[in-house]
């Protein structure tokens, strides 16, 4: 917001609003900008604090994206919460294989139906997964699976993409090498792209989320053969 508009809002002088504003950007809850101040984004990439975002949303996509999976599949999954939440659906799967780059989903399949194989890597803690050269190196190396893929934002122009490099990175090869790829997101990963590519739409043979996005998107979805699950 601009100076004159915070100070006709409030009823204040520009003067006393500027005042604050130099105040709260001390703090670090704005940023100055010319003529006025935004709001400061705050991201932070851990799985514990992801997982607590739009929980509910998330516990539906998982479920849609887990029924797509079939017993004796082959199957990649990411670090995203909302593949995550695909788990406790695909335990009762039979002779399912699951390719992971995350140490989070590997140890969360703690049943002998499910063969799990980890790519190794550069081991994160805090965001729980293997990323780097080694783990790349081992997705590069398998074919004939279907990629379940978490995003942070979508855009027509430039596909989908994630805040993190180097989950962009991995995501990136899985969709290059799979014979299908799912995207799980809920609704409002719909409204912008984010920093780093992770596909076109040409790699994108699904996607999973919780509400029907725009009309201008399902006719775009539609005009790629993009096959869009929602809840019934």
């Amino acid at each position: 917001m601009s100076v004159h508009d915070l100070a006709g809002a409030l009823g204040f002088s520009a003067s006393t609003v500027r005042r604050d504003l130099r105040a709260l950007a001390r703090q670090s809850s704005i940023r100055l900008t010319y003529g006025g101040a935004s709001l400061v984004r705050h991201f932070d990439p851990s799985f514990r604090a992801r997982f607590a975002l739009n929980i509910e949303a998330k516990k539906i996509i998982g479920r849609l994206a887990a029924s797509l999976v079939q017993d004796g599949e082959t199957i990649f999954i990411d670090g995203s919460t909302s593949c995550f939440q695909m788990i406790p659906h695909l335990k009762t799967r039979c002779d399912l294989t699951v390719v992971t780059h995350s140490a989070r989903v590997a140890l969360e399949f703690d049943v002998g139906t499910v063969k799990v194989i980890h790519t190794g890597g550069l081991y994160r803690p805090g965001i729980l997964d293997n990323v780097g050269p080694m783990a790349i190196s081992a997705i590069e190396d398998m074919r004939g699976y279907t990629a379940f893929l978490g995003s942070d934002g979508l855009a027509m122009d430039f596909g989908v993409s994630a805040f993190d490099p180097e989950c962009a990175y991995i995501s990136g090869a899985a969709a290059r090498n799979a014979k299908k790829t799912v995207i799980a997101i809920d609704h409002s990963k719909f409204r912008e792209a984010s920093l780093h590519r992770i596909a076109g739409f040409d790699k994108v043979s699904c996607i999973v989320t919780d509400k029907a996005p725009s009309m201008e998107w399902r006719k775009f979805l539609d005009s790629k053969g993009i096959e869009l699950v929602l809840p019934s």
